[in-house]
């Protein structure tokens, strides 16, 4: 397996829906960074007389963090707002390459910063829901 850079990432939403009723993905611009997050819960099954605890899976659960510079044109960064239920797709080492994983999400945050030595950013955070697809590029 090939190491990538981390400047061939790409985050995509849907960003609109077509009057024909068919969606289009828009890349989300300005990307710094991402990350995403998957964990699992367990139930602990352990009974009287076990030596060691026991334990098996229960619940999944998935987070995607977006950080980019702030850019009040780019329609994907007005669309990333608090409740807002979107379907994304993220491409760790491009759309050449690797894997795309996607799924759907609501938007849980968008934080958006500024310093005086510094640019505009943005972050936003989205609490992903359903089932999470992973396709080779």
């Amino acid at each position: 397996m090939a190491i990538t850079k981390g400047t061939d990432g790409v985050v995509k939403i849907v960003a609109s829906a077509l009057d024909d009723g068919s969606e289009t993905t828009a890349a989300v611009g300005q990307v710094r960074s991402f990350d995403f997050s998957q964990t699992a819960d367990t139930i602990e099954k352990t009974v009287m007389g076990d030596d060691e605890r026991q334990y098996m899976p229960s619940l999944t659960t998935a987070t995607l963090s977006v950080e980019a510079y702030f850019d009040a044109a780019d329609t994907t960064h007005s669309t990333l707002t608090p409740n807002a239920t979107i379907d994304w797709e993220l491409s760790p080492q491009g759309l050449s390459a690797g894997k795309t994983i996607s799924g759907e999400g609501i938007v849980t945050s968008r934080t958006v910063t500024a310093a005086f030595d510094g640019a505009v950013e943005a972050t936003f955070e989205i609490q992903v829901h359903g089932t999470i697809s992973e396709t080779s590029n």
